[in-house]
């Protein structure tokens, strides 16, 4: 099995785990739903930047990597406001250690949040890139 298609099934459980963040109330909810974008944008960007072939992946998450990582963090919080606090509690993004970095930029409840839910999105983009690198050796 292709190691992008062993990421494609990979569910809640696993993500969380990847994530290292709470776990979501279910399979279908609003947590479920941003690690499943994070999943799903990564294994989108990187075919999209030309690594659908699998030797040519290690060299697109080399030249790519934040830009990946970044955009599929950022795009996964739901854009409905009573969805994003459940993805916010669910995964547990409060306990998220934003000010180790300073003052966030936006520093509201909601920026915070953001932030937060970003730092979660960017540790799984991130060790999901990883595990596509290293399968594609």
């Amino acid at each position: 099995m292709d190691v992008i298609e062993k990421i494609e099934g990979y569910g809640p459980t696993v993500l969380v785990r990847l994530a290292e963040c709470g776990e979501p109330d279910s399979h279908v909810s609003p947590g479920a739903d941003f690690l499943a974008h994070v999943r799903d944008k990564v294994i989108d960007l990187v075919e999209r930047y030309g690594g659908g072939e699998r030797g040519q992946r290690a060299d697109v998450i080399a030249r790519h990597r934040e830009s990946i990582q970044g955009q599929a963090a950022w795009n996964a919080k739901s854009s409905d406001p009573d969805d994003k606090w459940r993805q916010f509690v669910e995964l547990r993004a409060y306990e998220e250690k934003i000010t180790d970095f300073g003052t966030p930029k936006n520093n509201t409840l909601e920026g915070r949040a953001d932030l937060a839910l970003f730092f979660i999105g960017f540790r799984l983009a991130s060790k999901l890139l990883t595990e596509i690198e290293e399968g594609s050796k």
